[in-house]
């Protein structure tokens, strides 16, 4: 089966879109979860907006730095406008978990792991409404445990999103 990119996806698009949405849905202050991209879309919004209780993004932001990770246009996941991962962590005023994988072979995790740490560093040393948790799965953590992706939603908004 062939992969295709996100052809023409823009993250301050989608994250402008995102607020849209939750807009004409009057959800109120939801509680947004992301995974891979959708975590940097999710992370997008709750850093520009006011109205978000709680923020969860699994295994995406996966680095400070997108372009280090060396991703290439005709990679599945692709992102043309990554967006600055700092600024928007540190204009976050909601809680937030931020699930990083460590992969799930080691080779896997040779390529995973230096850039998460990067970003599992920054947000330790600058971030008090904000925690990291790693899991010991691939990047599809959300496809290949389901129930474990569901109860760490679940606890965090339960205890720590009021």
């Amino acid at each position: 089966m062939e992969r295709l990119p996100f052809l023409g996806c823009r993250s301050l698009k989608t994250s402008a879109d995102t607020g849209l949405l939750l807009d004409e849905s009057n959800l109120g202050e939801p509680v947004l979860v992301g995974h891979s991209l959708g975590g940097w879309i999710a992370l997008r919004y709750a850093a520009t907006r006011d109205r978000c209780r709680g923020l969860v993004c699994l295994d995406g932001p996966t680095a400070l730095d997108y372009s280090a990770m060396g991703v290439q246009p005709d990679h599945p996941g692709f992102v043309p406008d990554p967006g600055d991962v700092a600024t928007d962590l540190e204009a976050l005023r909601c809680p937030a978990l931020v699930t990083l994988c460590g992969g799930a072979s080691p080779v896997e995790a040779e390529w995973m792991v230096p850039f998460r740490l990067d970003l599992r560093d920054h947000i330790t040393r600058s971030l008090g409404s904000a925690r990291v948790e790693w899991r010991p799965t691939g990047h599809v953590m959300v496809l290949s445990h389901p129930k474990q992706t569901a109860g760490l939603v679940t606890r965090f908004v339960r205890d720590e999103v009021s």
